[in-house]
């Protein structure tokens, strides 16, 4: 019952919503969750220790940078609700919408950061 206080939680929260939605398309940096939300990256950082916090992401090293992403559901079984939940509730949120248009524009920004974590050759 707590894990799922905490996970209703830490996604009662705009920021923290748009970060899960984010996180679905694709891993990012702190610094690409920074440049989509438009916030602090002291404000962001605190937004992503909630969701890790609540079992919704994980995060992954690689060198110098982490990545975050959806936990696996096997790790955690409610994730699957959880992201079919915000993806009803949010259908037609206009942030939401701009969001994902921004995203494929921030992932290029950082191409090169984000092909070296995924194993991909540079630009």
């Amino acid at each position: 019952m707590i894990s799922f206080m905490t996970m209703m939680k830490a996604v009662s929260d705009k920021n923290r919503v748009r970060i899960v939605a984010a996180l679905q398309n694709s891993s990012m940096c702190v610094c690409q969750l920074t440049s989509l939300l438009k916030l602090a990256p002291s404000t962001t950082s605190k937004h992503i220790s909630i969701l890790q916090q609540a079992k919704l992401i994980e995060s992954t090293r690689k060198g110098k940078w982490v990545f975050y992403t959806i936990i696996e559901e096997k790790k955690n079984p409610l994730v699957k609700e959880v992201l079919t939940l915000i993806n009803k509730g949010t259908n037609g949120f206009e942030e939401i919408k701009a969001d994902k248009k921004r995203l494929h524009e921030i992932l290029n920004e950082y191409c090169e950061i984000h092909h070296e974590f995924h194993g991909k050759a540079g630009r």
